[in-house]
C-alpha cells in the first residue's frame, strides 16, 4: 500500500454478500462491524447494484 501513496484502503459490501465479504478478508482486509456506512438516494428508488 506504502508503494501507491495510499494511506488507507476501503472496501464496502452488504454483511448479507458472503462471497464479497469473503474476498474482502483474503485480501487482507478486515470487517468491523463497529462502522457503519448509508448511500442517501431517493426514497423508493432501487438499489444501484445486484
Amino acid at each position: 500500500m506504502d508503494h501507491l501513496g495510499a494511506a488507507r484502503v476501503q472496501q464496502f459490501a452488504r454483511t448479507t454478500n458472503l462471497a464479497s465479504c469473503r474476498m474482502i478478508e483474503r485480501c487482507g482486509l478486515r470487517l468491523r462491524c463497529d462502522v457503519r456506512s448509508g448511500i442517501a438516494q431517493p426514497a423508493g428508488a432501487q438499489s444501484f447494484t445486484r
